[in-house]
């Protein structure tokens, strides 16, 4: 099943006002041999392999607040209707702490997040990258449908600076852990 486009738009939005996007254009640079995909802007890349599309247009690149970096990520296979966002903080000097507090306050006040599936703890990815990860499951009713998604953030401080935040969506019951894997394994600044 893939995740609807309402609840992808619903989330990035919430993403979008806890960390507005401030992400350059620069021009396009083929991912690195590795299979890296570098997020334009962001500083940031990751090597998600084979099960993940780069999309790099549509109407979920824009939006009123901000601009999201650029690529988009869309699970194929096993990892279909999931989503990999990546957008960067206006702000200079900030630090993941302190947007974590920031969107947990942001989250806990929608009535559709289910509280007691909030999650956070710190992480460090293996290319030493450190950062704090949020989860929760949101309620989403689409064309009569409702589905349970899960919200992944993992938000670091890019060399520039910056709060980076890497968000992953997907439906709750599709969550994988392989991703999140992917994700500690492969994580790096630029």
């Amino acid at each position: 099943m893939k995740l609807p486009l309402l609840a992808i738009r619903a989330l990035m939005l919430l993403g979008l006002v806890t960390v507005p996007v401030a992400c350059k254009r620069q021009p396009h640079r083929p991912p690195l041999s590795s299979g890296a995909v570098i997020f334009e802007g962001a500083g940031v890349s990751l090597a998600p392999g084979e099960n993940w599309k780069q999309e790099r247009s549509g109407d979920f690149a824009r939006s009123q607040l901000g601009e999201l970096c650029l690529p988009v990520l869309e699970g194929e296979g096993e990892f279909k209707g999931g989503v990999i966002l990546v957008y960067s903080s206006r702000s200079v000097r900030s630090d993941p702490q302190t947007k974590a507090a920031s969107l947990r306050k942001e989250i806990e006040a929608k009535p559709e997040i289910i509280r007691t599936s909030i999650k956070q703890e710190d992480f460090t990815a293996e290319s030493g990258v450190r950062g704090v990860h949020i989860s929760y499951n949101q309620k989403v009713e689409e064309k009569g449908r409702k589905y349970l998604t899960r919200t992944h953030f993992y938000i670091v401080k890019n060399k520039q600076q910056r709060c980076v935040g890497l968000s992953y969506i997907t439906l709750a019951n599709k969550d994988s852990e392989a991703v999140h894997q992917m994700i500690r394994k492969t994580l790096s600044l630029h």
